[in-house]
This record gives structure tokens, sequence and C-alpha cells, in this order.
């Protein structure tokens, strides 16, 4: 990895931090991850829609699919049920 990631705190402590300052639950994370994904997804697919023959653009196309399949995952092993 290109990025040195010692001494940066872990997703589970950055989620607790955000519990503990803003006395919001975060039970329901997995939900707005999953959507994040999701609309994300959605925004570069419309690039890559235009692409042409930008390849720049073109180079989303395997990123939406990632994206997808992440978002997919991510549902799928969740156990979050609203």
């Amino acid at each position: 990895s290109y990025v040195d990631m010692r001494g940066m705190p872990t997703r589970d402590d950055v989620v607790a931090h955000y519990a503990d300052v803003s006395g919001r639950q975060v039970d329901d994370l997995d939900y707005y991850l999953v959507l994040a994904k999701w609309k994300l997804a959605i925004g570069l697919e419309q690039g890559f829609q235009r692409a042409g023959d930008d390849e720049k653009l073109l180079a989303f196309g395997p990123v939406v699919t990632s994206l997808m399949a992440s978002a997919a995952d991510l549902a799928e092993s969740t156990d979050y049920r609203g």
C-alpha cells in the first residue's frame, strides 16, 4: 500500500468515537454504507455511459461493477434488518 496506516484508527474505532461524540446509534451503519455504494455506483455509471471514446471515463466501468458487488456482498452479510 502507498499509504502508511500505522497509528490510524480502525473503522470500528472511528464508528465508536462517532457514536460517543454524537450520541447517535450506529446499529444501522451497514444500511447507509450499502446505500452510499449504490448511489456512487449509479453516478459513476452515468459517466461511464457517456464516456464514448474517453479512456478516463471508460476506466469507471470496472469501478462501477466492483462497487455494486461490494454493496451486494455487504447487504447479504449484514445482520441489519431495518
